[in-house]
């Protein structure tokens, strides 16, 4: 009878045992499945805030790219431009004429054209080498924009068979094209400092 109950209580506490290992480790696993929750919205949250960093970050250098390009755009004066348009039309036209290797130099008319005879040239600047109209090169801004127009000699050469042709060109590529490093800023200040004024164009006449 003795050996009957001890069985019995040995068996219920071994019972007691399992039942008591079991829940230890249900424990342990719902605080691992916690933690390893805990340690996936950590790296979600750190993902996310590396996202918004490198998204802000993009932002910031476009917005300061285009800040500089919107500030160099209007600090561009109306000679600098009578150059970059010139050397945009045929560089080696005017950069001859420029270093006087031929002709008389290039004359730049810095008041708005106001013609009778010519209205569709009315509110243009002009560049000149002082020649017939081949070597005329008129030019003016429109919003972000330049126009400039230039003769065509017809074929063979000859004059009474050319005619007037309009380029739009955006001011960003002129920049981009001649105005960008130190060293073509400072050959467009020396072209424009070579330019001619109105009134020794007259005076040449």
């Amino acid at each position: 009878m003795n050996k009957k109950i001890i069985t019995a209580a040995m068996i219920a506490l071994a019972g007691f045992g399992l039942a008591a290992c079991g829940q230890q480790s249900s424990s342990s696993n719902a605080k691992s499945n916690s933690s390893s929750t805990s340690s996936t919205s950590s790296h979600k949250s750190t993902k996310t805030a590396s996202t918004a960093s490198s998204s802000s970050s993009s932002f910031s250098s476009s917005s300061s790219a285009s800040s500089t390009s919107s500030s160099q755009t209007e600090n561009i004066d109306d000679r600098t431009l009578a150059v970059m348009v010139g050397l945009q039309y045929n560089q080696e036209w005017f950069t001859s004429l420029i270093n006087n290797e031929a002709g008389t130099g290039v004359y730049f008319i810095d008041t708005p054209l106001d013609s009778s005879t010519s209205p569709e040239f009315n509110g243009y600047l002009e560049i000149t080498g002082n020649g017939d109209a081949a070597s005329d090169v008129f030019f003016k801004r429109d919003g972000n924009n330049v126009i400039y127009t230039t003769f065509q000699i017809g074929e063979d050469g000859v004059m009474a068979d050319g005619h007037y042709v309009k380029n739009t060109i955006p001011l960003d590529e002129l920049i981009e094209n001649y105005y960008q490093t130190s060293s073509q800023k400072a050959e467009i200040a020396k072209y424009a400092s070579q330019l001619k004024s109105e009134a020794e164009l007259k005076n040449s006449k």
